[in-house]
């Protein structure tokens, strides 16, 4: 149970501070490439890339790559600023283990029923970390 702790709390700590679609938006603009234009080089839709750099939609690892190409960027950065992956790998996490995911139920209810804080929470899962030296 440990080692799953660790994982959930370097998945929430992961969370980028920076927004992946300001990012690309930034970068795209940079490069002096029109929103239509890159839209067309990645083979989706105008509003769909917008939406992309508004945080409104999700882009699949596929079209995340074939803008890290078309920007030239690596797509590892690009990742690195989705907090999609992250919270995806959290509850990948919580829906194949039945302990943990049991477990987090139970936080949950705590902490909407004021018996735990978040802040408390957050603060045990860093201590569970040091403690196994994760």
């Amino acid at each position: 149970m440990e080692i799953h702790s660790c994982k959930v709390r370097t998945a929430i700590k992961s969370m980028p501070t920076t927004n992946l679609g300001a990012f690309i938006r930034q970068t795209r603009k940079g490069k002096g490439i029109s929103g239509r234009e890159l839209s067309r080089r990645i083979n989706i839709s105008a509003p769909a890339l917008s939406e992309i750099e508004r945080g409104i939609r999700n882009p699949s690892d596929a079209v995340l790559e074939r803008i890290a190409r078309s920007l030239g960027v690596e797509f590892e950065q690009l990742h690195a600023l989705d907090a999609w992956s992250a919270l995806k790998e959290f509850r990948d996490m919580i829906e194949s283990d039945r302990d943990l995911s049991l477990s987090f139920v139970g936080v949950v209810r705590a902490i909407n029923t004021g018996k735990v804080s978040r802040k408390a929470l957050a603060d045990k899962l860093l201590q569970i970390c040091q403690r196994s030296g994760r």
